[in-house]
């Protein structure tokens, strides 16, 4: 019976030493599976970590991007518009400038034509020209007369001309001490009238015998020298061709005594019997 007691005991042992060993057995598989599932769901964790981190920096970079290009966009506008404005204020100013310089020109030309001009208006009774010289005939006589004291018949032709030119320029730029330089019919027909009326205001007005006696002598005496001149003129304009011819005469003999001296003795012969058609 003792003996029966002891393997009881035994095979109890043996018993609970197998529970233990299936236990831990089925322990450690239990680590292991959990070690291996803390492992897969660690790793599964680090990449979606790394695809969010990669999705984050990739939007990162298209946010860096399109700040760049917008302000990359933004400073080119800007200095677009900055060159526009420069360029439409570099048109302005040169508009501007061209304005001024033909103001300036203008003045100028007007200053110029205004010279020492008493009316200060060029051409104020029209413009002269060399080929006007018989039109103002009567004129440039008489301003050769008063002013430069000289007589038109005594001047050679390059003197006439050269004193046309002066008469000219006064005329021109309207600087003559007198209007009668200008216009003498009008002139005299402006002072008839004038002496009219002062004759018709004088027998209303002047009572003075003394005064007007002298006056009159004066304008008598006025009137005796613009009748001579007009005298002058129209013998003058008379003779016009007889002057001309003479001029032309001297101008054949100059030439003449030029042939000789050159030594054209032929020449010089026919010229002389045109000049001398008689002898």
């Amino acid at each position: 019976m003792g003996k029966h007691e002891e393997t009881d005991g035994s095979e109890e042992e043996e018993r609970v030493e197998r529970r233990r060993d299936t236990s831990s057995h089925k322990k450690k598989r239990k680590r292991e599976e959990s070690s291996s599932d803390g492992e897969a769901t660690s790793s599964s964790s680090d990449d979606s970590g790394s695809s969010s981190s990669e999705s984050s920096s990739s939007d990162d970079e298209r946010v860096k991007k399109h700040r760049k290009n917008s302000k990359k966009g933004k400073k080119e506008k800007k200095e677009k518009k900055e060159k526009k404005r420069k360029k439409e204020k570099k048109k302005k100013k040169k508009r501007k400038e061209e304005a001024k310089a033909k103001k300036a020109q203008k003045k100028k030309e007007k200053d110029f034509y205004s010279a020492g001009c008493v009316t200060n208006q060029y051409g104020k009774y029209g413009l002269l020209q060399e080929s006007d010289m018989w039109q103002k005939r009567a004129e440039f006589s008489l301003w050769l007369m008063e002013v430069k004291d000289k007589n038109l018949e005594e001047l050679s032709g390059w003197e006439e001309r050269e004193l046309f030119r002066d008469y000219m320029e006064d005329y021109n730029t309207a600087t003559f001490p007198s209007k009668k330089y200008y216009n003498l019919e009008l002139f005299e027909a402006k002072q008839r009238l004038k002496r009219t009326n002062l004759q018709e205001t004088r027998e209303l007005t002047d009572f003075n015998d003394e005064a007007r006696r002298k006056r009159e002598i004066k304008t008598i005496q006025e009137q005796r020298r613009i009748e001579e001149t007009k005298e002058q003129l129209r013998s003058m304009r008379e003779d016009r061709d007889k002057v001309h011819d003479m001029r032309h005469q001297q101008l054949l003999k100059s030439k003449i005594e030029t042939l000789y001296r050159m030594g054209a003795n032929a020449e010089a012969k026919k010229l002389a019997e045109l000049l001398e058609p008689d002898k």
